[in-house]
């Protein structure tokens, strides 16, 4: 083998072993270790781009337990059926609900500037975690001062809101990691939490 063939050879190799440590540097920027947790409040900037892309399934229910309805205040005349719904986060938080009479009601607040992250390996899965890590559980929380109108405001018209995203997922988050929501309201004779599901 000539010098030249060598030297080829040698570098054709090296290339070939940086772009496989790229690569795998790249993969694992995602991947989650075991045990993982975060809990943080970060800047939307990141992130809007990607609550934008959220999209609400069209029916929601109110949070019922064993005490409902005496456990729910503020909404007029609570149902344990399905509520309509149109939502969308762009610069303001915006549910609009149908109760199953169809009497409309509203709950809005400004997005806020910052929004609370929190990530979780939920140590569920017995063994050895995968090659990549653990699933992670995730929630990303907006609140704010809410105002309410229609039925939402059966004791007021304002009240403070948190809209929690539920997904999980690497320790990468994008939009389509969300599969659920859960919207609570609080406030002077004012307590109820929607909960409904993202889609595609």
């Amino acid at each position: 083998m000539t010098s030249m063939l060598r030297a080829t050879t040698s570098a054709l190799v090296l290339s070939a072993a940086l772009l496989l440590q790229t690569q795998a540097a790249q993969a694992c920027a995602c991947c989650s270790e075991p045990g993982q947790r975060m809990d943080s409040n970060d800047p939307l900037d990141t992130l809007r781009g990607e609550l934008v892309l959220m999209r609400f399934a069209p029916s929601a229910m109110l949070y019922a337990n064993a005490g409902f309805p005496d456990n729910v205040e503020g909404i007029v005349n609570p149902a344990d059926r399905p509520y309509r719904v149109r939502a969308a986060i762009r610069g303001v938080v915006r549910f609009d609900f149908v109760d199953p009479s169809g009497k409309p009601g509203r709950v809005q607040f400004v997005l806020p500037r910052t929004m609370e992250r929190f990530e979780v390996d939920p140590r569920t899965t017995l063994g050895s975690a995968p090659p990549n890590g653990p699933e992670l559980y995730k929630e990303w929380r907006l609140s704010g001062a809410a105002q309410l109108s229609g039925i939402a405001a059966g004791a007021g018209n304002t009240a403070m809101a948190t809209l929690v995203l539920h997904g999980d997922g690497n320790s990468c988050s994008a939009a389509p990691n969300f599969k659920r929501w859960t919207l609570t309201v609080e406030g002077k004779r004012i307590r109820f939490a929607f909960l409904g599901d993202l889609v595609p």
